[in-house]
């Protein structure tokens, strides 16, 4: 090899040092910005849903007849599953399921759970009471998913069901009520947590998919 041969090679070998050190640069980099954009896409897709209480507002009250009637506005593109509720008195002896008078429903194949009932606009049913003329506290659980793909995990709400005074208002369990306490029904939540938590499982697994995916 000449002398000008090897100054040639020598040039040549620096810059493929060079640009192999800017691909080893750029690589993580480029991992990273990836991880971004897939993390910021999930936080925008979920984004796009309603929390579950603002997509069902639920009402309560009690029928001349001394029934339980429970109400449900069902924001457009959001559906509740019939199957799916349930209500209970808690704190008692008997807490088996009441009975819930359905109204008619409509059929749908749910990529979740197949052929199903299901309710769109408005979900009203009527439940039978026990005999007390004591204060129960009810779990009404519910279940619903949004047209865009999103389904919900089961919802419970607590009320505080009073027949003999015909009030109807939302507590927690094992919470001291006052006399004549009465606040909106789609205000009160089952726990702090049980919102945050899907957000919180979203997140950490869009991380994941977006680092294994890089």
């Amino acid at each position: 090899m000449t002398g000008m041969d090897a100054k040639l090679f020598a040039k040549w070998a620096i810059a493929f040092c060079h640009g192999l050190a800017i691909v080893a640069l750029l690589l993580p980099v480029s991992t990273v910005v990836h991880a971004q954009n897939t993390l910021a896409a999930a936080l925008q897709a979920q984004s796009e849903f309603l929390p579950v209480r603002e997509a069902y507002r639920l009402d309560g009250a009690i029928t001349p007849g001394g029934d339980l009637r429970l109400y449900w506005k069902i924001t457009e593109g959001y559906y509740l599953y019939q199957h799916a509720f349930k209500v209970r008195a808690t704190g008692i002896a008997s807490a088996s399921e009441l009975d819930v008078t359905f109204p008619p429903a409509l059929a749908k194949t749910d990529e979740f759970f197949g052929d199903v009932s299901v309710y769109y606009g408005e979900a009203d049913l009527l439940v039978t009471l026990p005999d007390s003329t004591d204060a129960l506290t009810l779990a009404v659980t519910y279940q619903g998913c949004a047209d865009a793909g999103l389904c919900y995990p089961p919802e419970t709400d607590y009320l505080l069901v009073n027949a003999a005074t015909g009030s109807v208002s939302p507590t927690v369990p094992g919470k001291t009520h006052s006399a004549g306490q009465s606040t909106s029904i789609s205000a009160t939540s089952s726990g702090p947590t049980q919102q945050a938590a899907p957000a919180s499982m979203n997140l950490i697994i869009a991380m994941g998919l977006a680092f294994l995916g890089g």
